[in-house]
């Protein structure tokens, strides 16, 4: 189960606090545990956002020849993730509409 943290279209992975990760039982990444009330979203580089990004990209160009399902459900967390970097000014509004159109992620 994910905690209740909120985008406009639902819970982003990167809105994760420490108390998120403890109350799941999940173990936090060094930089939370070290920076307990912020979120990987607001502590991640500049360099790791777009690495993130173009890595994702590139991972759902190929599911979503290979399973559709499992393509779906990554999908909608990157949005999420996307949403929440974007409410937080770290990425503009040009790569979130560049991911919301699915016909991006074809080969």
């Amino acid at each position: 189960m994910r905690p209740e943290k909120k985008t406009q279209l639902g819970e982003a992975d990167f809105s994760w606090k420490l108390k998120d990760y403890k109350k799941h039982g999940k173990e936090a990444p060094e930089r939370i545990r070290n920076n307990t009330s912020k979120t990987e979203g607001e502590m991640m580089r500049d360099s790791e956002i777009e690495e993130w990004f173009s890595e994702s990209v590139r991972v759902l160009e190929i599911l979503k020849e290979e399973d559709k399902d499992k393509f779906l459900k990554i999908y909608n967390g990157f949005i999420l993730d996307l949403e929440y970097l974007f409410s937080l000014k770290r990425i503009d509004e040009g790569a979130l509409e560049f991911a919301q159109d699915l016909n991006n992620f074809d080969f």
